[in-house]
């Protein structure tokens, strides 16, 4: 879980680097500032596919100030990267 301030407040795995924190918190921000320009406001998340993984990332918190991210191996499908970041942005904001 990352906050929008690029901290990263909780993982699993190895600890993501500050940079990719930051990145991921922009793309986020751009995310959000797109789906409000579309009328597409909420937005519900983004699924990356690349040879080297699966990015899944959901909004977390109702302030939209946190964000799940996932990744998953570059043969997982995409769809369980989006399931997986939504369940765990679900987890931050009901508990």
């Amino acid at each position: 879980m990352l906050t929008l301030a690029a901290n990263v407040i909780s993982f699993t795995g190895p600890e993501p680097s500050p940079s990719f924190a930051a990145a991921a918190a922009a793309l986020a921000r751009d995310a959000q500032r797109a789906a409000r320009h579309l009328g597409f406001e909420p937005w519900e998340g983004i699924v990356v596919e690349s040879a080297g993984g699966v990015l899944g990332l959901a909004p977390a918190a109702a302030g939209g100030d946190r964000l799940a991210v996932v990744i998953l191996p570059a043969h997982a499908p995409a769809g369980s990267a989006q399931r997986a970041a939504a369940r765990h942005a679900a987890e931050v904001t009901d508990g």
